[in-house]
């Protein structure tokens, strides 16, 4: 049980930095165009 919520968490961890890389992509993108 105790293990299946650890990769939940892992995951979620996972997801947010995901997503944390793709806004960081995204400033650089558009600044890089102006």
């Amino acid at each position: 049980m105790l293990n299946v919520f650890g990769n939940k968490r892992l995951i979620g961890s996972w997801v947010q930095y995901k997503h944390n890389e793709q806004l960081k992509l995204e400033y650089w993108l558009k600044h890089l165009h102006y």
